[in-house]
């Protein structure tokens, strides 16, 4: 079947905004001189109209075996105009579309690079570089010497690469998931509270370097969720708990059965969010102002990815201070009790709880 419209359109610089053309049609467009012609159609052995107008951003080539467009040249001029008029928008839209996928592309490897740089150096902190250099044709004694001089020391280094490879397994999954969406998501029912633990288990080092309790309820509930998605929204979540938490304090998740969702609030003691920062901090690019003064804030994607993780299985998530609020000054800057509640809508509970 021969296509019905063809819609050819070119930037002046070249690149081509979009094209439906077959490669038969080259010579068409080279061709056309005329706004609104009919031509026997070699390609389609057929009667078509084609026409082409050119403005500022380029031209626009159409044509069509459309029965009415064969028959009005005023209609044909009409439609292949307003092609022409939506040509800045489209390539505005284009425009914008490729800067984001170039930020993404961009943030990953800038991540994993740094996790990769972080890798890098844990295993030298146990076996300096020069070592294995020094003495290539030994380096499995090397290894081993200095794993048994501090093995407590190696040990720790050990889970802190294990964590970073989650870390780049998380950054992966996150580009994959946001780019296809609902596409990889395979919901299934999991032990909610297992799912928590087992991204606890990733940050087991860093909550004890800074003293902190984790107490999560006991709970059997099973919720219909993709396993990857939510994790890596956990994982975002309790990393931002290991950067903004109060030393020595504690992490409480607990779990509340509601009448239309099922919530888990996890709450801690950490850097006061100003109430304009509520709903910010789920922007991407935004750092609240303690995190910022605290120098721990990063590039402020965190809590925004969290969010839109959580949405591809029909959750929530929102911040709140915890009432009556009880502040904290530590090293010039403000802690208090917040809560970060993932709201999963009742109808995604698992039949089997």
């Amino acid at each position: 079947m021969p296509i019905e419209d063809i819609v050819h359109i070119e930037l002046s610089n070249g690149n081509i905004l979009y094209s439906n053309k077959p490669k038969a049609c080259d010579h068409c467009i080279k061709e056309c001189v005329s706004k609104s012609e009919i031509v026997k159609c070699k390609t389609f052995n057929e009667k078509r109209r084609r026409g082409k107008t050119e403005g500022r951003e380029g031209f626009v080539y159409f044509c069509s075996a459309n029965k009415d467009l064969l028959k009005s040249s005023r209609t044909f001029k009409s439609e292949i105009n307003g092609l022409a008029r939506t040509t800045y928008k489209l390539r505005e839209i284009r425009e914008t579309i490729s800067d984001q996928k170039k930020n993404d592309v961009r943030r990953l490897i800038h991540n994993l690079t740094s996790l990769n740089a972080k890798t890098i150096q844990e295993m030298y902190n146990i076996v300096p570089q020069d070592e294995l250099t020094k003495g290539w044709k030994d380096q499995l004694e090397i290894i081993e010497k200095f794993l048994l001089a501090n093995p407590q020391e190696s040990s720790m280094a050990f889970l802190r690469v294990v964590k970073n490879i989650f870390a780049m397994k998380t950054e992966f999954s996150v580009f994959n998931l946001l780019i296809d969406g609902k596409q990889n998501v395979k919901k299934k029912p999991h032990n909610i509270r297992s799912v928590i633990l087992n991204v606890y288990h990733t940050f087991f080092q860093d909550f004890n370097d800074k003293g902190l309790q984790l107490r999560i309820e006991n709970n059997t509930t099973r919720l219909t969720i993709d396993y990857e998605s939510f994790r890596v929204a956990l994982y975002h979540i309790l990393q931002n708990a290991t950067k903004y938490c109060l030393n020595e304090s504690t992490v409480n998740i607990k779990f509340r059965d509601k009448k239309d969702s099922f919530n888990i609030i996890i709450g801690m003691t950490s850097l006061l969010i100003e109430p304009a920062e509520m709903e910010k901090i789920f922007d991407e690019n935004y750092s609240g102002y303690y995190a910022k003064k605290s120098g721990l804030d990063g590039d402020g994607i965190g809590m925004g990815t969290a969010k839109k993780l959580l949405e591809l299985n029909n959750a929530d998530l929102f911040v709140n201070r915890v009432k009556p609020e009880r502040e904290i000054n530590s090293d010039s800057l403000i802690y208090t009790q917040n809560e970060f509640t993932i709201k999963v809508n009742k109808e995604y509970l698992s039949e089997t709880n």
